[in-house]
């Protein structure tokens, strides 16, 4: 998708009165907390995260593509995984500057789980 026609979708998105976003685009990350009240921010060990990067592709298991065969995810991808928590720090302090923001902060299954237990 061009940048473009992203970026006009975002602002659309970030218009209205309730949203929900997914990802980790660090470029846009300041004009989406500008608007937000709320950040969940998934760290979970990046053991882990490899690991369900491997598992996912090896099993096949991808609810958005099917019809694919299992293979190996390309290394760009392992190491982009691998580096994320490396640049978790920069994006923290990105969204420490918009406040009143709420962060959490879910470092496990566990925690993600509690979370969703208490907004119930």
């Amino acid at each position: 998708m061009k940048r473009e026609l992203w970026e006009a979708r975002l602002q659309e998105a970030l218009e209205g009165e309730n949203w929900i976003m997914d990802g980790n685009y660090g470029r846009t990350l300041g004009q989406r907390a500008a608007q937000a009240d709320t950040v969940i921010f998934f760290v979970p060990p990046r053991e882990l995260c490899l690991w369900r990067v491997i598992w996912r592709e090896l099993s096949g298991k991808h609810p958005h593509i099917s019809g694919l065969k299992p293979n190996l995810p390309e290394w760009e991808f392992l190491r982009y995984t691998w580096a994320f928590p490396n640049k978790v720090v920069g994006m923290l302090e990105v969204l420490a500057q918009h406040k009143p923001l709420r962060v959490w902060l879910v470092r496990s299954d566990r925690e993600a789980q509690m979370l969703l237990n208490s907004s119930t």
